[in-house]
C-alpha cells in the first residue's frame, strides 16, 4: 500500500492510499479515498488481458462531499454547505480476441440536503440509470431516474464506450409541480403588510394564491475525444400566476 496525492489543473487530489495487484484473474488497482479506512469507499480498477476485461468500479458509500478527495469545482460542483454524498458507479468493457465486444455500467448518486439557485430550501438530489449493449455503438439507458426536491422522472438517452473514451448524450424531463408549492401561502398580503393596497386587501378581504405549475427539462452531450465541447442545458416552463379573489368570491 502507497499513500499518494495527485496534482491535476494545478489542484491537488487526495491524499490517497493505492494498492496494486496481480492474480489469475489479471491486474488490479485499488485506491482508497480516506487513507485511514483502506477498506472503505474505493476507486478500482480491474484488467484481464486474457478475456479483453477492463472494469471501473467507484464506491462512495455515505460521505460528506468535501471528503472524497477531489476539490468541488474540478467536479462542477458549487454547492452551499457539505452535504452527504453516496455513489456506486460501474463501467465494464470487454473485447475478447473472438466474440462481439459488451459493455454495461451504471450510476447510483444520492445526496442529502443542497441549496440550489431558484430553488426557497434546500433539496435532497438522485441519479439512476444503467446500460448496456455494444460499446463501439449507442448503448441506450434502462432504468434512468433522477429526482431534485419536488421535481423527478425519467432520464433517456445513450452511452458510447469506444476504446478509450466515452460519450454521453442524455436527457431529462420531470413531472409537473404546483407553483404555490414555492410560493408563501398568501402572497400579496405577506409581502404588503402595513402598506395602503395591504389595508385594502385586508378591508375586503382579499386573498390571493399562486396558482399553475412548473416543470423541467434538461440535456447532457459529452465526449471525453472532444471535452472542450460539452453541452449541458436546463429549461424550466412554468405557468405560474396570481389569482385574487375578495371576501364576496368575486374575482
Amino acid at each position: 500500500m502507497t499513500n499518494a496525492s495527485l496534482t491535476w489543473n494545478g489542484r491537488k487530489l487526495g491524499p490517497f492510499t493505492t494498492q496494486l495487484s496481480r492474480d489469475t484473474n489479471g491486474d488490479h488497482v485499488r485506491v482508497a479515498i480516506d487513507p485511514a479506512d483502506p477498506a472503505g469507499d474505493t476507486f478500482a480498477v480491474d484488467h484481464a488481458a486474457g478475456r479483453g476485461l477492463t472494469r471501473y468500479e467507484w464506491v462512495v458509500n455515505k460521505r460528506p462531499l468535501s471528503k472524497i478527495g477531489v476539490p468541488l469545482d474540478l467536479l462542477g460542483f458549487k454547492v452551499a454547505g457539505d452535504p452527504d454524498i453516496q455513489l456506486h458507479v460501474i463501467d465494464s468493457v470487454t473485447r475478447p480476441q473472438n466474440g462481439p465486444a459488451q459493455g454495461s455500467g451504471l450510476v447510483a448518486l444520492s445526496t442529502g440536503a443542497i441549496q440550489l439557485p431558484s430553488l426557497q430550501d434546500p433539496v435532497t438530489t438522485s441519479i439512476n440509470l444503467s446500460w448496456t449493449g455494444n460499446p463501439d455503438g449507442a448503448m441506450p439507458l434502462s432504468d434512468g431516474r433522477f429526482a431534485v426536491g419536488p421535481f423527478s422522472g425519467p432520464i433517456t438517452g445513450t452511452v458510447t464506450r469506444p476504446e478509450g473514451a466515452i460519450a454521453v448524450n442524455l436527457t431529462v424531463a420531470s413531472n409537473s409541480v404546483p407553483c404555490a408549492q414555492f410560493a408563501t401561502k398568501d402572497p400579496v398580503t405577506s409581502l404588503l403588510p402595513g402598506s395602503p393596497f395591504g389595508a385594502m386587501a385586508a378591508m375586503t378581504g382579499m386573498k390571493s394564491t399562486v396558482v399553475g405549475d412548473i416543470k423541467i427539462a434538461g440535456s447532457v452531450q459529452f465526449d471525453s475525444r472532444n471535452p472542450a465541447v460539452r453541452q449541458l442545458s436546463v429549461a424550466p416552463t412554468n405557468t405560474c400566476s396570481l389569482s385574487i379573489s375578495l371576501g364576496s368570491g368575486s374575482k
